[in-house]
């Protein structure tokens, strides 16, 4: 089980009101975390620098920080050519992609550790995203309100029709996760949007629990040194040892072709994953709390984008 520690995140429901016909692609994830990005930019940067690297302001600016994640790695046990980002956005469902005036529709947001103080940017900058419009068509939506779910007991953080803001944000810790309705030797998982991990260079076309489990530590201890001011203590060697136990017993995983336009880079990219479930059977116990945290975080790549996210089904 994941010991008591520093280490905090704060979940979110963002409630949208479409004001005008909105259309979508099928993967609503990148449009989003796109759009974002741009009006972000365009609202804190004082500078109107075309990259963040070299600016006088970096060190203060909510965008540096939030997108370019520009920290010090002296102290990261694992490296990599960019840090994590301090949230997660997860877009709406792959069913619905078309919206008329008047629906509602929702996206999840995570912020891990530091990056909770910046709500209010994420709100403002959704409100303008709204008054900007998204989609080929440029359909219009007001923020409805932001909920904070503190283990599924919500509550209104912010307020769209008075503008109202509550400061006191609920925050969800390691050792406030409830694991008790697991079954300890066999567990479901099921991969929602599609998953990315690497093996030896490459994405996987299966998932076995040691690439699950070293994604999860890599991820939870990275996040933790960054954003909340430790490296957790935890027995990584024993725990990748026991790992080794645990055995998959059933897959029926599926590989999810997606791909989205890169403005930075001027070309579609691939953001192809791993959907299904999984099923593993072993000495469960020691994970399950690790494992309830990925829900919140994600795993493999472009989790800011809500790839990688799954479900612990008891």
């Amino acid at each position: 089980m994941l010991p008591d520690s520093n280490f905090e995140l704060a979940y979110f429901t963002i409630r949208l009101r479409a004001l005008s016909e909105i259309q979508m692609p099928v993967f609503q994830g990148a449009l989003f975390r796109g759009s974002f990005g741009k009006v972000f930019r365009r609202v804190v940067c004082m500078q109107n620098n075309k990259s963040c690297q070299g600016c006088s302001c970096s060190d203060k600016c909510p965008y540096a920080f939030i997108f370019e994640s520009l920290r010090l790695k002296e102290n990261i046990r694992w490296q990599a050519s960019h840090d994590p980002h301090p949230y997660v956005l997860e877009p709406p469902c792959f069913i619905k992609h078309n919206y008329a005036p008047g629906e509602e529709f929702s996206l999840g947001l995570v912020l891990i550790g530091e990056g909770i103080k910046y709500l209010p940017f994420f709100v403002l900058v959704f409100e303008d995203m709204g008054l900007a419009g998204i989609g080929p068509r440029r359909g219009h939506f007001e923020v409805v309100e932001v909920v904070a779910d503190d283990l599924h007991s919500g509550l209104t953080i912010f307020c769209g029709t008075d503008q109202t803001f509550i400061n006191d944000i609920p925050r969800i810790g390691p050792t406030a996760l409830n694991c008790s309705n697991y079954n300890h030797e066999r567990l479901r998982i099921c991969f929602i949007t599609p998953v990315r991990l690497q093996q030896q260079g490459k994405i996987a076309t299966n998932v076995d629990f040691i690439m699950l489990l070293r994604a999860l530590l890599r991820r939870y201890s990275w996040l933790s040194t960054l954003y909340c001011g430790e490296l957790p203590e935890l027995p990584y060697g024993e725990l990748l040892k026991t790992a080794t136990e645990i055995k998959l017993v059933t897959s029926n995983l599926t590989w999810c072709d997606l791909e989205r336009y890169s403005h930075r880079q001027d070309r579609y990219m691939k953001l192809g994953g791993l959907v299904g479930e999984v099923v593993f059977e072993g000495p469960l116990l020691p994970y399950l709390s690790l494992l309830k945290l990925g829900e919140y975080l994600h795993i493999g790549k472009g989790t800011a984008f809500g790839l990688g996210k799954y479900r612990c089904i008891a």
